[in-house]
């Protein structure tokens, strides 16, 4: 619930950070609200890296930011509308993007609805977009609100990404080895 959400924004901190793999964290969200998505008479598109994406971070937190998003996003569009969502690197950034073709959000109030309890909602608490800034910030990162070009609403988080490379530092030579 949102007082839960308020209190584990409170308490979030780094302590718990190690390797996530991002595919697994939406992989899981959208599993457990894959049935409701449904019941809602809802669509949903899924373009989810076939490779890990990997950050360091607090799992649990990162879910807790998918389901948010994904709340939102079922919320918000209409019935047989689609939700899709996106997990992938972007240059340097581990990305998780979700998007729908619900009403979008008004011009005037985009600035704020990442602020600790505003909400266009008559029964909102402004509390879950707050939550998912503080986590993507706790995690070096941004979340952010996108225009969509057909309507609709596209919410994002940008971490930084853990690849692997092919080459390393070799450190008692201070060169680049194979």
């Amino acid at each position: 619930d949102r007082v839960t959400g308020l209190l584990s924004m409170a308490r979030a901190n780094a302590d718990a950070f190690g390797e996530v793999d991002l595919t697994s964290v939406v992989n899981v969200g959208v599993k457990g609200l894959l049935p409701e998505i449904e019941r809602l008479g809802l669509i949903l598109e899924t373009d989810v890296s076939d490779t890990p994406v990997v950050v360091n971070g607090d799992r649990p937190r990162l879910e807790q930011c998918v389901v948010e998003y994904l709340s939102n996003a079922m919320e918000h569009s209409p019935e047989g509308g689609t939700i899709r969502v996106y997990c992938g690197y972007e240059g340097d950034s581990a990305v998780i993007a979700v998007e729908d073709d619900g009403p979008g959000v008004p011009r005037a109030v985009r600035d704020r609805v990442f602020d600790l309890f505003f909400t266009t909602k008559p029964a909102g608490t402004g509390i879950g977009l707050a939550t998912v800034m503080r986590i993507a910030r706790l995690h070096g990162g941004v979340a952010g609100l996108d225009e969509v070009s057909a309507g609709g609403a596209r919410f994002t988080i940008q971490i930084p990404g853990l690849r692997a490379t092919s080459r390393r530092r070799d450190s008692s030579r201070g060169t680049a080895a194979a």
